[in-house]
């Protein structure tokens, strides 16, 4: 993965305020999170993949930095 994909999804993850409902699921985190780059990047299918990849790989990292 681009390391410039990398620093784009950490950013958003930075700058989202994510509820922190107890019913939220670590893929709604990551929804949220792809939403959020949505807004702000023009991506290609296979570059919002590699990005969904990556942060579903990092789901207990997502939800111990939302709590």
């Amino acid at each position: 993965m681009d390391a410039s994909l990398i620093r784009l999804a950490w950013s958003v993850v930075d700058q989202t305020p994510i509820p922190r409902q107890q019913n939220l699921t670590s893929r709604d985190r990551i929804g949220a999170v792809l939403s959020a780059i949505d807004q702000q990047a023009v991506l290609s299918p296979q570059e919002r993949q590699q990005i969904h990849q990556y942060l579903l790989a990092r789901q207990h990292l997502l939800t111990d930095l939302y709590q």
